[in-house]
């Protein structure tokens, strides 16, 4: 898959870079497929307060679960692990200012889980040459990982700490911050399940009580307010609170 940049007022293209993520060779990089197309983007560190090296990068997320950091000075490889096990829907950074939350990235995926990722320890060049697989590590990029939304992940929207979800005909509206209850647990279960948050979601009522019937397709966090809307196959916008 590639990631291009539009200069819309010359009409033209700026930049066009192959990423696969694992891979830092340019021929196994070209070797792509249909599932490493990629259908979502965001900016990591973008908020103030980041340091000019994370301000720096692009985030790639694949059909096939993977994510790629790209140098957005030059369209270099930095970076790229399987996120997850079906397409990446939605990336996003977190927007707080904070040490913390500056460096998080947030990815949603059609396998039915959200998580959240410490950027630094991604893109370090020690821990890039060796994260193909860090679920039995000690220590892992993997902040959180939040599911039970009974449905592939269609659609994710943020507004600080708050996470706004889609998937099939409900929606979910969690904190980014909830971690799991400790609790002892076996040595050959997946990090990600040492990490699992559940959610609850929520079908949509109309104002006249009656419950939304409609597989749900996309969620925004409205600005300067704590209305969010969703979008649906049917062709319909609704705003919710």
């Amino acid at each position: 898959g590639r990631v291009r940049f539009v200069d819309v007022a010359n009409e033209r293209v700026a930049g066009s870079w192959l990423c696969r993520a694992g891979s830092k060779d340019a021929k196994d990089a070209s070797q792509k497929s249909s599932a490493d197309g990629i259908v979502s983007v965001c900016f990591p560190g973008a908020s103030t307060g980041v340091t000019s090296s994370a301000r720096a990068l692009v985030c790639a997320g694949a059909r096939s679960g993977a994510v790629s950091f790209l140098d957005r000075r030059g369209g270099r490889l930095v970076a790229g692990f399987r996120a997850h096990d079906d397409a990446v829907v939605a990336t996003a950074a977190r927007g707080n200012d904070d040490e913390v939350s500056g460096h998080c990235l947030v990815t949603a995926s059609r396998d039915k889980t959200v998580a959240v990722w410490d950027v630094r320890m991604l893109t370090d060049g020690a821990f890039a040459t060796r994260a193909k697989d860090f679920t039995h590590t000690k220590k892992t990029p993997l902040l959180a990982s939040f599911g039970g939304f009974g449905d592939g992940v269609r659609g994710m929207a943020l507004r600080g700490a708050d996470a706004f979800v889609v998937a099939g005909e409900k929606v979910s509206v969690f904190s980014l911050d909830d971690r799991p209850v400790e609790k002892q647990q076996s040595d050959s279960r997946r990090q990600r399940d040492k990490m699992s948050v559940p959610v609850a979601p929520l079908r949509l009522r109309a104002q006249s009580g009656a419950k939304v019937r409609a597989r749900l397709t996309g969620v925004v966090a409205l600005p300067r307010s704590r209305l969010f809307a969703v979008t649906d196959e049917d062709g319909k916008i609704r705003v919710c609170r």
